[in-house]
C-alpha cells in the first residue's frame, strides 16, 4: 500500500466522516425539531384520545346507572299502578255492593209502598161492601131487639170513621 492509496483511504474516511457529521448537523438542526414536534403532537393526540376514552367510559357508566335507576323507577311505578288498580277494583266492588244494598232497600220500600197502596185500595173498595154486608147482617140479627138499632148505629159510626 502506497501513500496514495493510504491518503485516498484516509480522505475517503475523512469525507465520509464529514458527510456523516454534516448529515448529523442537518438532521439535528432542521429535522430533529420537526420530528420532536410530530412526536409531541402524536403524544398530545394520544393523551387527548385517552382522556376522551376515559370521559366516554365515565359517560357510559353514568348512562348505565341512569338506566338502572330508570328501571327501578319504572318498576316502582308499575307496582304503584298495580296497587292503584287493586284499590280501584276494591272501591268499585264496594260501590257495587253499596248500590246493590241501596237497590235492595229501594225494592223493599217499593214493595211495602205497593202493599200499602193495595191495602188502601182494598180498604176503599172492599170495606164499603163489607160494611154494607155487615150492616145487613146486623140489621137482620138485631131487628127484633130494642138496643139493636142503637148498637148498630154506634158500630156503623166507628167503621165509617176508620174508613175516612
Amino acid at each position: 500500500m502506497s501513500i496514495h492509496e493510504i491518503s485516498a483511504i484516509f480522505f475517503r474516511i475523512l469525507n465520509s466522516a464529514a458527510l456523516f457529521v454534516l448529515c448529523g448537523y442537518v438532521f439535528y438542526k432542521y429535522m430533529l425539531n420537526g420530528i420532536k414536534q410530530k412526536i409531541a403532537q402524536q403524544q398530545a393526540l394520544h393523551e387527548n384520545r385517552m382522556r376522551q376514552k376515559e370521559l366516554l367510559h365515565e359517560q357510559n357508566e353514568k348512562i348505565k346507572r341512569s338506566i338502572v335507576d330508570q328501571e327501578k323507577i319504572g318498576e316502582n311505578l308499575l307496582n304503584k299502578v298495580v296497587q292503584w288498580s287493586a284499590l280501584v277494583e276494591k272501591e268499585r266492588a264496594a260501590n257495587k255492593k253499596q248500590r246493590d244494598e241501596l237497590y235492595a232497600k229501594k225494592e223493599k220500600k217499593d214493595e211495602l209502598r205497593n202493599a200499602q197502596l193495595e191495602f188502601n185500595l182494598l180498604k176503599k173498595t172492599i170495606m164499603p161492601d163489607a160494611i154494607k154486608q155487615a150492616r145487613e147482617e146486623l140489621v137482620h140479627t138485631f131487628a127484633t131487639e130494642n138496643n139493636g138499632a142503637h148498637y148498630l148505629n154506634s158500630l156503623i159510626t166507628i167503621m165509617d170513621k176508620s174508613i175516612s
